[in-house]
């Protein structure tokens, strides 16, 4: 079983600012979900620019990394530096 961890970055410095989604059955169903919960995140906090977004996204969004019995697996952070 695969668990999407999903990261508040407003409030990363706070000891909860981490939920667990847990219960995806395989990787590719879990990292599907953590590339929705991110472009949902990067729309919400759209800017004039392609870097103020991310800028934007980094201070205030959601950032999610896939995790399984192998370890983290995908990290959204590095698609949305892309």
């Amino acid at each position: 079983m695969y668990s999407v961890f999903v990261c508040d970055l407003f409030h990363a410095s706070q000891p909860d600012h981490e939920i667990e989604v847990p219960g995806f059955p395989t990787r590719e169903v879990a990292i599907a979900y953590a590339r929705r919960r991110l472009r949902a995140s990067i729309e919400e906090n759209r800017a004039a620019t392609p870097e103020e977004t991310r800028e934007k996204w980094r201070i205030f969004g959601e950032d999610c990394r896939v995790v399984g019995p192998e370890g983290v697996v995908y990290l959204a952070s590095a698609e949305a530096q892309r």
